[in-house]
């Protein structure tokens, strides 16, 4: 199996296991754990698409650390000091939906290759569990607006 950060290719970036939030106790940013889970599922990705492209691995590491990278800014931005727990999950659970999704793009074109009959379903699949997963999150910030707005 490939790895992706393997002594030859060190991680280029691991930064949203370093998000702190230091005024929110109980609040937890992501975890290495969950960070992994997504390599790992990634990596198994890249083993099945190098099947038909022996060369595709490094385009894809690097399209994984800019991905990861991206979420992680994003992340940092959002979560700030003494912002209100609620917001925090909120979009630390945006994150780790945001970080699974560079997977199931992947596999979805890996699926484009292999069996377009695959992709037609797992691409509706995909796109009403996005739907349903932005809604929730719209609606969670939504609420939390209306809340602050009361305390005002």
């Amino acid at each position: 199996m490939s790895s992706l950060f393997n002594k030859s290719n060190p991680p280029k970036s691991n930064k949203l296991s370093d998000v702190k939030l230091k005024k929110n106790e109980g609040t937890s940013a992501l975890k290495k754990e969950e960070i992994e889970a997504v390599k790992d599922t990634y990596d198994l990705i890249i083993d099945l698409m190098k099947e038909n492209n022996p060369d595709i691995e490094k385009s894809l590491i690097e399209q994984y650390d800019s991905h990861l990278k991206n979420i992680s800014l994003d992340l940092s931005m959002k979560v700030k000091d003494g912002a209100p727990a609620h917001l925090i999950n909120t979009h630390i659970n945006n994150a780790k939906y945001n970080l699974f999704e560079i997977c199931m793009k992947k596999f979805l074109e890996h699926l484009s290759n292999v069996d377009g009959r695959y992709l037609n379903v797992l691409g509706r699949i995909n796109e009403a569990h996005n739907a349903i997963v932005k809604n929730l999150i719209r609606i969670s910030d939504k609420k939390l607006d209306e809340l602050i707005f009361l305390f005002i």
